[in-house]
């Protein structure tokens, strides 16, 4: 049983964490020391994680965070111990953010225009403008870093080919290009979460006015189709020249 302060330290260490590990981890694409990195490499991350924290997604950041630190207290005040209390962080966590998702979502644009579908549809294609509006200097990095990992790779290739370099010494140059490819399909996945919360929040709607909504919806499936381009080619150069 934890008791007085012990209680109240628990808690605090419990939340500390949880702040810690859903606001300062989402990117975990690489190894790389931000001194290694480029610029725009240095960029492309900040703008990842900036995208992540302040998307409508992150709702289920959010209140899966909240969630953790209640759980936490009640179990902490009811006398639980260390453990207990750390379990029902995890539980009290993962419940808040499922409904951080989709339902949270929704939910906040029913708080805020009740039963008006077409304001809550104009809404939310604001949201999704928002997005695809950050995703342009996304998309403007990401661009600049892979043009600059293609022609890294064929330096290296060329070192290979005239005897200059050894493989395994060509492997570890391009060990910043694996780690570039590794952060752009991070950030592929996130845009791809997010475009299926915003398609799963519009079939909510009680509305078929939906077309200024389904023009953002479909510059998100523009954006996406673009990162796959990047990412595809460079893991593609990746294959062929056997660095990957």
């Amino acid at each position: 049983m934890i008791e007085g302060a012990g209680k109240r330290k628990a808690v605090c260490a419990v939340a500390a964490a949880v702040l810690v590990v859903h606001v300062s981890g989402c990117s975990t694409s690489s190894e790389i020391e931000p001194a290694q990195m480029t610029l725009d490499e240095r960029q492309l991350r900040e703008q990842s994680d900036s995208f992540v924290v302040e998307s409508a997604g992150g709702g289920a950041i959010v209140l899966g965070t909240i969630g953790c630190i209640l759980g936490a207290t009640l179990v902490a005040f009811g006398g639980g111990d260390v453990g207990d209390v750390g379990r029902a962080c995890a539980v009290a966590g993962a419940i808040g953010a499922v409904a951080g998702g989709v339902d949270g979502y929704m939910n906040a644009k029913e708080a805020q225009y009740k039963t008006n579908e077409t304001a809550k549809m104009r809404s939310m294609a604001e949201d999704v403008r928002a997005d695809n509006e950050k995703l342009r200097t996304l998309l403007e990095s990401t661009r600049r870093v892979t043009e600059n990992d293609q022609k890294r790779l064929d330096a290296l290739k060329a070192e290979v080919d005239a005897r200059t370099m050894t493989l395994e010494q060509a492997e570890s140059e391009a060990a910043i290009v694996r780690a570039n490819s590794e952060q752009i399909e991070e950030i592929l996945n996130d845009v791809k979460d997010k475009r299926d919360l915003y398609l799963e929040a519009r079939e909510q709607l009680r509305t078929n006015n939906t077309a200024e909504l389904d023009k953002e919806i479909q510059r998100l499936n523009q954006d996406i189709a673009e990162l796959e381009g990047h990412l595809g080619t460079v893991n593609a150069s990746l294959q062929l020249t056997g660095l990957g």
